[in-house]
């Protein structure tokens, strides 16, 4: 394994496999599958790479011969429709993503497309996103209710306080 060594303005060649931690320390996998350039007015003429999320999820580094290095993560989470995790990035990856070596894109890989952006982050919070859906389903939807329940309380205080300060309204008005 090597560390990331891409020239500065260069993007990861087509068949990179990179692997990455999850936050509950296990790790996962994505590769590069091709380059592209950027069409929408603010990034027009940048180079863009396509990269897709794997299935594999493991503890220790896999073998590239193994199959399920190919197999690409289908988003289920929450509201996703088991749409493919593919996204075109404009960066290069972080440092801690390691170099595994490299599995060549097959025709298949080549057809794959992504009307999105994403950054590089996106992969590990959809492979752990995703590992916890399939294995810790009750406990994210518990967490989500939670978070949701906070979020509500928190726009409650807000729209008093914005009602408070709104003009026109005198202090003895208390509705």
């Amino acid at each position: 394994m090597m560390w990331n060594d891409f020239a500065s303005e260069a993007l990861p060649e087509p068949g990179t496999v990179f692997m990455f931690r999850m936050p509950n320390k296990m790790r996962s996998i994505c590769r590069v599958l091709r380059h592209g350039i950027m069409n929408d007015r603010l990034y027009e003429g940048e180079p863009k790479a396509l990269i897709a999320g794997s299935v594999w999820i493991g503890t220790e580094p896999p073998e590239l011969d193994n199959p399920r290095l190919r197999e690409l993560l289908v988003l289920t989470h929450h509201s996703w429709n088991a749409d493919l995790h593919v996204g075109w990035v404009l960066d290069l990856p972080p440092l801690d993503f390691l170099v595994l070596g490299t599995l060549l894109p097959t025709a298949e890989d080549l057809l794959l497309d992504s009307i999105g952006q994403c950054g590089w982050e996106a992969f590990p919070m959809h492979a752990f996103m995703q590992w916890r859906w399939d294995h810790e389903r009750d406990a994210v939807l518990q967490e989500d209710t939670e978070e949701d329940a906070e979020a509500e309380a928190w726009m409650r205080q807000w729209n008093r306080v914005f009602r408070r300060m709104a003009p026109g309204r005198r202090k003895t008005d208390r509705r």
